[in-house]
């Protein structure tokens, strides 16, 4: 029993480990899959967590730039990446329809062609990896242009935002 719950703990460490990667790249990317997280806290952002994406990446460039008091080559940079991130994003979302229409036409058949179901969402997961990649080359080209202040900035609000999300 004790050998269990050790490994329970050590599985939840190693997967709480993963998402705070995955928080923290999402952060960093600034726009696209960090909206439909919604880390920007406040009443504010309700108004936009269903708004299209450009409404939302707008906000939430807007929120960085605000936070960080980016200059302007800075702003320049996070706005190439904000229309990269929403052209992806729009793109994605097609794909998402298209799993969709499938799932609702197989449910009107007696039985569900689980092959086909499954090369769909597969194709869908290689999309998905191929979407982190590109969102972190993002983060990455975002963060070389942080100078070290915007840097600590940015590591106060990931840390307050990621402990405030691991209590719940």
């Amino acid at each position: 029993m004790i050998e269990n719950q050790n490994s329970n703990k050590i599985s939840s460490k190693k997967s709480f480990s993963k998402k705070n990667i995955l928080w923290i790249s999402s952060i960093l990317l600034v726009v696209g899959v960090l909206i439909s997280i919604g880390t920007c806290s406040g009443h504010q952002h309700r108004k936009y967590h269903h708004a299209p994406i450009e409404k939302r990446a707008e906000w939430i460039s807007k929120k960085i730039t605000k936070k960080l008091e980016l200059d302007d080559n800075q702003k320049k940079v996070l706005d190439k990446i904000k229309n990269e991130i929403v052209q992806k994003s729009r793109e994605m979302r097609g794909t998402r329809k298209l799993i969709f229409k499938e799932l609702l036409s197989q449910v009107k058949e007696d039985e569900l062609d689980k092959e086909k179901l499954n090369k769909l969402i597969n194709s869908q997961q290689k999309k998905i990896k191929k979407f982190r990649i590109f969102l972190i080359d993002k983060a990455h080209e975002f963060h070389k242009v942080l100078k070290p202040e915007q840097k600590q900035k940015l590591y106060n609000f990931l840390e307050k935002k990621l402990n405030r999300h691991s209590k719940k």
